[in-house]
């Protein structure tokens, strides 16, 4: 078996220097955005334990805070409220959700919504 040689460049200075900045602000960025959700639940958590809890959009302070319903659109439960003929109607190679939901009445949809383990997300907006 014969083995081939494959040259590699030898990346310049100023490269890995770049490289290494744009390493290290990636790190630091998912690093904060991991604080950012630990606080935001510590924050929810807390607004739940002095019985502030809301899920409409409040002002606290300088911090608005949003809170909706983490939900999801179930599919399962979305067919067994539609006709048969709807479900053909959208199936492509699967059942396409977004063709079902326009296909469905409010309630069908309402119906077919499920929560998160975490049922309420949280938005934090700091206002000018």
């Amino acid at each position: 078996m014969k083995r081939i040689k494959i040259k590699m460049a030898t990346p310049s200075k100023k490269l890995v220097q770049l490289g290494t900045v744009a390493l290290k602000a990636k790190l630091a960025a998912d690093s904060a955005l991991e604080v950012a959700e630990a606080a935001k639940l510590a924050f929810m958590q807390q607004l739940i334990a002095e019985d502030m809890f809301n899920p409409d959009t409040k002002a606290i302070g300088p911090v608005k805070t949003g809170i909706s319903p983490n939900r999801y659109f179930d599919l399962d439960t979305a067919i067994s409220l539609v006709p048969e003929e709807v479900v053909k109607e959208c199936k492509v190679e699967v059942v396409d959700p977004k063709l079902l939901k326009e296909n469905m009445t409010p309630k069908q949809v309402e119906a077919a919504m499920k929560s998160y383990t975490i049922p309420y997300k949280l938005g934090l907006k700091v206002n000018d």
